[in-house]
C-alpha cells in the first residue's frame, strides 16, 4: 500500500524486553527477508527488538487507533505454513523501522517487535528495561 505521507502519527512508549531468540530464524528465511527488504528499502538485520507497550493494551489497542499498514497472510512453503503478521511503518529517533506483530506470536499481547536494517541495541545503546519511544505512521483507512 503506497501513501504520500502519514495522515497522523501515534507515539508508542514501551520498554525493551529480551525476546525468545526465534526471530533470527524467520528473518533469515528468504520469503520474510524479501517482505522486509521491500518495505525497508534495504536488507533487514536478522533479529528483532522486542518492546512491551506501556501506553496501549497491546497490538489490538494499537490496531484500533492506528490501523496496520498491512496484514500479511500466512505463507506456505514446501507444505509448511508460516505465520503472517501485522505491519506498521515507524521511526525510533531518526531510524526507519517496521513495527510488527506476528499472528502466531507466543509473546503476551503487549509485546510488539521492531525490524530494522541495523542492530538497534548497538546503534542506540539500548539495554534491557530501557524505555523506548516509537513514532508510528498512521493512515486513514479508505
Amino acid at each position: 500500500m503506497e501513501h504520500a505521507g502519514p495522515s497522523y502519527r501515534v507515539r508508542l512508549r514501551g520498554r525493551y524486553v529480551k525476546g525468545l531468540g526465534r526471530s533470527g530464524f524467520f528473518l533469515n528465511m528468504e520469503i520474510y527477508k524479501k517482505i522486509f527488504r521491500e518495505r525497508l528499502g534495504t536488507e533487514p538485520y536478522p533479529g528483532t527488538l522486542n518492546i512491551e507497550a506501556e501506553d496501549l493494551e497491546g497490538y489490538e489497542g494499537l490496531r484500533k487507533i492506528c490501523p496496520e499498514h498491512e496484514a500479511i497472510g500466512d505463507i506456505t512453503l514446501e507444505g509448511k505454513t508460516y505465520g503472517g503478521l501485522y505491519l506498521w511503518r515507524a521511526l525510533i529517533g531518526d531510524t526507519r523501522v517496521l513495527l510488527i506483530r506476528p499472528y502466531r506470536s507466543s509473546h503476551n499481547p503487549k509485546i510488539l517487535e521492531v525490524v530494522s536494517s541495523e542492530k538497534l541495541v548497538e546503534k542506540h545503546g539500548i539495554r534491557e528495561g530501557d524505555r523506548i519511544t516509537i513514532d508510528i505512521e498512521c493512515y486513514e483507512k479508505p
